[in-house]
């Protein structure tokens, strides 16, 4: 049982980690943490307490460690600018300090202080120890990058990564900034004539470059990392430091030309009666387009390395300027192999160390070579987009597969025992878990966040617009101990500045734009930290819609303003109320809440036509000259960007994802396309729109315009 006083200590604990005692949720409720869920997080975390009666003890060795401790294993530095360290020292300590700066550039810069001279910010008495905080001066200039400072303390030795960053995240410059529009479409669902598979990376080129003829400037596509294909959440990938294997045009490989087996495989009967089903079915086979393609990858790497060539010296090349593919193809070829999660591997090879005994050769070779031809075709679209001035605009995952590459290979960096989710809200009242574990706010510090800007970099090498997936996560991420439910999670806090300096540094190396996804619980203080470190924020005009004035809020002028996003029910759906119909047909709300929620959509509906009547919008009366008049007023407004769903536009009603359900409630992240891309680049009303939307984006800096919305033709 815990007492008043032992539960405070418990939660004072908990502050020394970085756990929240309590928080508000969506409902405006004051959720306080519970002993039991707060113990579980401090144990993940570390902590030694495996009751409250351990608590005292755990506060005291908390405590020392962190005033023993002289530097904070990380710092960010703004702008380039002087800055200061807090440096924590014994009062008696009085020997000279001597530090030394080496620069992400080669450079080495070396500074001397006397202690005593360093002004005294507080002082603490810790165990008997006087402790005083002092000012750390580095008045030189920094150039802009990742920095290691090594102090000698009179012989004991410290260190502290410094990230010099830029305060704001890259932009185009002032004079370029005009109102733009793009369309999104997940890459999967992407269907064309042109090949036997999916969407794949040529035809994203392809897409791209037919949104530059509408007059578009953005493609916007899921992320594009690889998954299992059993579980084809692209939110939940192996790893979010390669590409995804799957959506390589595997027709276009160069070594198809000279790989005679490679042919025969496609040539066989087996191989078109089975392409052709794959072709011909309404949603998508993972496993068994996979298993196809590996094959074909397998019998060309094959040929690659046989035949060699200049061929194969570049894929030497690549592969030496990539190391972590080849630790990534052993990896998959160790699961392929061992059939099951990396978790149930013999001891050596869960603990990371991989022999050519663990693996086929033959596979792993299979896995070097998809991931090369994936960094060509991706690598190509990506130039080609930056050449001319578009925008290719792809997501980052909050959070990696348990059981992937990124877990395995940096097991160090993620907290077990915990998985990350989302607090109970109106849509689910029970919250939600999302099946993966958090980064370990410590130790990300600790290692200089090297992994972060890894992933960070790989995506931002790719896309000139990355959405940070959950932007809250830079902040905090709920938590939920392994065996409880969400709705025992608790807030468990991250180094916000540290994070934000990386982010805006990897933006800037890579002169790409970031967007925060900050939706559902936000925080007061998400947003203006978005501001003030140039962030763009989203506007989804669903949840805009004010009930008690009738009006729709005003779009942040540096925001993405769309009409909903790929977890929601397009447009048509939301109009007809099928999301509520589907959504009471598997059982995540009972009749009673379908009554409510139809109700509510009604009133919703009335304030939306309502309120574009009184913007000149007229002639709605049915889902496309609703989803015309919305696009017209969304067109309309400040918002930097206005983003357009192509499956809006040909009235799909069912969603690519029902969030909080699995794959046997209903076939998340499958569906394909209802139009292949020949078909909807030929559909009227489909253009139509595209060119109005165009047309009001362009004309957005004159005099305000009466929007009438052509009538249904």
């Amino acid at each position: 049982m815990t007492t008043p006083g032992s539960f405070n200590q418990l939660m004072a604990l908990g502050r020394l980690y970085g756990v929240q005692r309590a928080y508000y949720d969506s409902f405006r409720r004051r959720r306080q943490a519970e002993p039991a869920a707060m113990l579980a997080v401090l144990r993940a975390l570390g902590a030694h307490v495996e009751t409250a009666g351990d608590v005292p003890a755990t506060i005291k060795e908390r405590t020392q460690e962190m005033w023993r401790a002289p530097l904070e294993p990380a710092a960010a530095a703004w702008q380039g600018r002087p800055f200061s360290l807090k440096l924590k020292l014994p009062a008696a300590h009085r020997a000279a300090l001597k530090g030394q700066l080496s620069l992400e550039n080669g450079e080495e810069l070396n500074y001397h202080w006397n202690p005593q001279d360093l002004p005294v910010i507080s002082q603490e008495k810790i165990d008997g120890t006087v402790y005083r905080v002092r000012t750390l001066p580095f008045p030189d200039p920094l150039p802009l990058g990742y920095h290691r400072l090594k102090l000698d303390l009179n012989g004991q030795q410290v260190q502290s990564h410094i990230i010099s960053a830029p305060m704001r995240a890259y932009d185009v410059p002032s004079s370029q900034r005009q109102p733009d529009w793009g369309v999104f479409l997940p890459l999967h669902a992407l269907r064309s004539k042109q090949n036997w598979t999916s969407g794949d990376y040529n035809r994203l080129g392809e897409l791209m470059d037919w949104v530059e003829e509408r007059g578009g400037k953005i493609t916007q596509t899921l992320p594009l990392l690889p998954i299992f294909a059993g579980d084809p959440s692209p939110y939940m990938p192996v790893s979010r430091l390669v590409w995804n294997e799957f959506y390589v045009d595997i027709s276009a490989a160069p070594e198809m030309e000279k790989c005679s087996a490679a042919r025969q495989i496609m040539a066989s009967a087996e191989f078109l009666k089975k392409t052709q089903a794959l072709k011909d079915g309404p949603s998508v086979d993972y496993p068994a387009e996979m298993k196809i393609k590996q094959a074909l990858f397998e019998s060309l790497a094959e040929c690659l390395f046989q035949q060699g060539g200049q061929r194969r010296e570049e894929l030497a090349r690549f592969l030496e300027a990539n190391p972590g593919i080849s630790e990534y193809a052993r990896f998959r070829a160790a699961g392929d192999k061992n059939q099951a999660a990396w978790q149930d591997w013999p001891a050596a090879q869960r603990g990371g160390q991989l022999t050519a005994a663990d693996y086929d050769e033959k596979i792993y070779r299979g896995y070097l070579y998809a991931q090369w031809l994936a960094h060509e075709q991706l690598g190509g679209v990506a130039k080609r987009a930056r050449g001319k001035d578009q925008t290719l605009y792809i997501d980052l995952p909050v959070g990696v597969h348990p059981a992937g590459f990124d877990a395995w290979r940096f097991r160090n960096l993620f907290v077990p025992g915990l998985s990350t989710g989302a607090p109970p809200d109106p849509a689910f009242t029970t919250g939600q878990g999302w099946g993966f574990s958090p980064l370990h706010p410590e130790r990300i510090r600790e290692e200089g966040y090297g992994y972060v800007s890894a992933y960070l970099r790989h995506n931002l090498s790719a896309c000139n617009m990355l959405r940070i997936d959950h932007v809250m996560g830079m902040h905090r991420l709920f938590v939920i101990p392994q065996g409880m439910s969400p709705a025992h999670g608790v807030y468990l806090r991250y180094p916000q500045e540290e994070l934000y300096a990386v982010l805006t540094l990897e933006s800037h190396k890579s002169k790409s734009i970031i967007v925060g996804e900050d939706l559902g619980t936000v925080p007061p203080q998400v947003r203006p930290a978005m501001t003030r470190h140039g962030l763009r924020r989203m506007f989804v005009l669903h949840f805009e819609l004010e009930a008690s004035t009738g009006t729709l809020n005003t779009p942040h002028p540096n925001s993405v303003a769309s009409i909903n996003t790929h977890d929601m029910t397009p447009f048509a759906g939301y109009w007809s109320a099928q999301d509520i119909d589907e959504w009471q047909r598997i059982g995540i709300i009972n009749e009673l809440q379908a009554r409510e929620l139809r109700a509510a959509r009604a009133g919703s509906k009335e304030l939306l036509l309502k309120f574009l009547h009184q913007q000149g919008i007229a002639d709605i009366n049915d889902a496309a000259s609703g989803l015309r008049g919305c696009l017209a007023q969304l067109a309309s407004t400040g918002a930097r960007t206005v983003m357009v769903s192509l499956e809006d536009l040909w009235g799909e009603i069912q969603p690519q994802n029902i969030p909080g359900t699995n794959n046997r409630q209903y076939p998340n992240w499958q569906r394909k396309a209802r139009f292949n891309m020949e078909g909807f680049k030929e559909i009227p009303e489909l253009l139509k729109t595209l060119k109005m939307v165009d047309d009001i984006r362009k004309k957005k800096n004159s005099p305000k315009m009466e929007m009438k919305v052509l009538p249904e033709p």
